[in-house]
């Protein structure tokens, strides 16, 4: 009995480190490849003021996203994924208090 209970612990700690791997995965890509788009977009959509062209800006804006030839673009992907992991991993902890 003492060791199937055993293993159903070692098994659960292993499923709680999957979840919350995953859970930083997915910050991970929802921070780089949604929100900083998102956002710059609408930053330089606000500052430069044209109503019709916000869906180009995003083209332009993703397509610099995926670039990482320039150390700032690195450091803004790394900024915006680390967003994205704190946002993923308090939605995933508020879930678990529930």
């Amino acid at each position: 009995m003492k060791v199937t209970e055993d293993a159903f612990l070692k098994f659960r700690m292993m499923n709680k480190k999957a979840h919350i791997l995953i859970t930083i995965f997915i910050g991970l890509v929802v921070g780089i490849f949604i929100i900083q788009p998102l956002g710059i977009s609408f930053f330089m959509h606000d500052s430069q003021g044209s109503l019709s062209k916000w869906w180009s800006i995003v083209k332009d804006v993703f397509q610099q996203t995926l670039n990482f030839e320039d150390l700032g673009q690195v450091v803004k992907n790394i900024l915006f994924g680390i967003l994205g992991i704190s946002l993923a991993l308090m939605y995933y902890l508020g879930l678990r208090k529930k």
